[in-house]
This record gives structure tokens, sequence and C-alpha cells, in this order.
């Protein structure tokens, strides 16, 4: 189950990920970097759809 704490938690721990057209990129201290991208493989769809719906809302803030 996609829980964003430990996005969160990931994030803090100086994960960055960006999106290369569909593609999910990423760079991680090397600390964290092989439970981040585990935790990036098993919920690649769901953090890229978080990612494209906020640049979404930053484009078309209501």
């Amino acid at each position: 189950m996609f829980k964003e704490s430990a996005l969160r938690k990931f994030l803090n721990q100086g994960l960055r990920v960006w999106l290369d057209g569909q593609k999910l990129k990423y760079s991680a201290p090397k600390s964290t970097a092989d439970e981040a991208v585990n935790f990036l493989r098993r919920h690649k769809a769901r953090i890229i759809a978080l990612i494209q719906n906020y640049h979404e809302k930053k484009r078309n803030p209501k």
C-alpha cells in the first residue's frame, strides 16, 4: 500500500524525483538509495500520478 508519509520520509532524506517525459527519474543519497529505489519501483505509477497532478495544479490554479 502506498503511503505519502513514506515518500515524504525519503524526500526529507534527500531523495529527488522528477519526470522526464513519462519516465520517473530520481537522485538519492547513497545512505538511502537502495531503500528509496525499492520504494520507487513498488509505487512508480502512483508517484508519477502525484507529480503530474502537482504540475497540473500549478498550471491551472483554481
